[in-house]
């Protein structure tokens, strides 16, 4: 956080820090799962001086991102010499020529060479776009392995849109869109507790709620899990949860307790 006299970055530098055990950290949450994110277009452009370091903190921590490549010099030249066999038509594009392909890229200061996912849409707009061919392009970086493809990869780095939506909810659902007092450090604080509390929220809502429950927002889960009435008794040397619910929600908290039992072994 920063005070509001302060400029986004001091002197085009410090855009990116790695605080310190971070790699250990999100390492030992959960293991054995990969950790993915999303980033903005950076290359070549001043809001990003560090994205080299970014890249090589990210390959480091084991971290599998995808980042909005602007289309310099260096990068229309990659798309350029990419052969027009290897151009594939993007699936769920019905109406539009979109097609897809790849290359690999590096930049000065990265230790690794990335995958440059490219997707061209023909123009249509003038009356000599059935003898003129013109192309508009998108391209994204990552590290994502060979087992996803390029239209896969492109439908999960547009996901980022959703953002709007995570803002959205840590404003409204969890609080954090009015700071509690007049002191930066305390309100970094209560900002970072709130969104701890978010992303747990997200978390429990991916791995443990079913597909139609995923628009499902914080206030949503609330009301039709934790607001549950219940009762616990005990029956045979045994506790027992007695639920005041229909047949619906408990089929919902039979699969939650189901994924439960496979995400952490429990019985």
């Amino acid at each position: 956080m920063r005070t509001g006299s302060l400029w986004t970055t001091s002197s085009g530098r410090g855009m990116f820090r790695r605080p310190r055990g971070m790699g250990r950290c999100i390492g030992g949450l959960r293991r054995g799962l990969k950790r993915r994110g999303r980033g903005s277009r950076g290359f070549g452009r001043t809001v990003l001086p560090d994205l080299a370091d970014l890249i090589n903190t990210l390959e480091e921590d084991g971290v599998e991102w995808t980042i909005t490549a602007d289309k310099n010099s260096a990068v229309m030249s990659l798309i350029d010499r990419i052969e027009e066999r290897a151009w594939t038509p993007c699936p769920g594009t019905a109406g539009e020529e979109v097609e897809v392909a790849e290359t690999v890229h590096t930049m000065a200061g990265t230790k690794r060479a990335f995958r440059l996912i490219v997707k061209r849409v023909r123009e249509r707009s003038t009356p000599l776009s059935s003898y003129l061919v013109s192309w508009r392009y998108w391209v994204v970086a990552t590290n994502f392995g060979p087992e996803w493809s390029a239209a896969r990869v492109l439908g999960w780095h547009q996901q980022r849109g959703e953002f709007e939506n995570f803002f959205k909810g840590l404003k409204n659902d969890v609080g954090v869109g009015y700071l509690p007092t007049g002191d930066l450090d305390a309100n970094a604080v209560f900002f970072r507790i709130g969104v701890l509390a978010y992303n747990l929220f997200i978390g429990f809502k991916r791995d443990l709620l079913p597909a139609p429950c995923q628009t499902w927002t914080l206030r949503s889960v609330r009301w039709r899990i934790f607001s549950l009435a219940g009762r616990i008794v005990r029956h045979a040397r045994s506790l027992v949860l007695k639920l005041a619910v229909d047949a619906a929600s408990l089929t919902l908290l039979s699969i939650i307790r189901g994924q439960c039992q496979e995400l952490f072994g429990s019985t």
